[in-house]
């Protein structure tokens, strides 16, 4: 009898385990990308309003922001997009841009632009917070352990880095996104 419970347990174990990686985790995945479209939209319908120009820094660099999160997450590949995520702060060009617009907005109080942008970045750091709980909360403890062995301080140092390089993203992310904020209370 406790076979056939054991048994019993494994299989709806594994049915829900099944589950979960089937239909739940790519249905939360969705509703991330699905966020994005709506913003990128939300954008667009402004573009189209008149309430921010088609040529303006402001407005390719947000949409093409959110064509490269839209097409890097698209995959499902956590590990792809958050090497695409991890990698967008460190660039000069897009954080200069980026620093430019924050300026324009002041000047020309952009409200729906800077509510877009802000939600932008908070669904960014949604996803981080989603896609890093695996490595935060168990393979980092995991480290943590077994860093008296020498033969798991390369494996280990190199998690660290890639830990640290999501952190920083996460950081700058939520620096972008407060900055955004307070533009749209201004």
């Amino acid at each position: 009898m406790i076979t056939i419970n054991l048994l019993l347990f494994v299989l709806a174990l594994w049915i829900a385990v099944s589950l979960n990686y089937a239909f739940i985790q790519p249905a939360l995945k969705n509703s991330k990308i699905f966020r994005l479209l709506n913003l990128r939209y939300r954008l667009y319908y402004l573009a189209m309003k008149g309430r921010i120009s088609e040529d303006s820094p402001e407005y390719i660099l947000l949409a093409d922001l959110m064509n490269k999160t839209i097409r890097a997450s698209s995959s499902f590949k956590v590990t792809d997009f958050l090497i695409f995520l991890s990698r967008l702060p460190d660039d000069e060009k897009i954080a200069n841009s980026i620093n430019e617009i924050i300026g324009t907005i002041q000047n020309n109080s952009t409200i729906e632009y800077c509510e877009i942008a802000s939600d932008y970045f908070d669904v960014l750091l949604d996803i981080i917070r989603d896609y890093t709980f695996l490595l935060r909360f168990i393979i980092k403890p995991i480290l943590v352990v077994f860093e008296s062995f020498t033969f798991f301080r390369d494996f280990r140092d190199e998690v660290q880095r890639r830990i640290s390089r999501i952190e920083s993203a996460y950081a700058k992310f939520d620096q972008y996104k407060d900055e955004f904020s307070d533009l749209c209370s201004c």
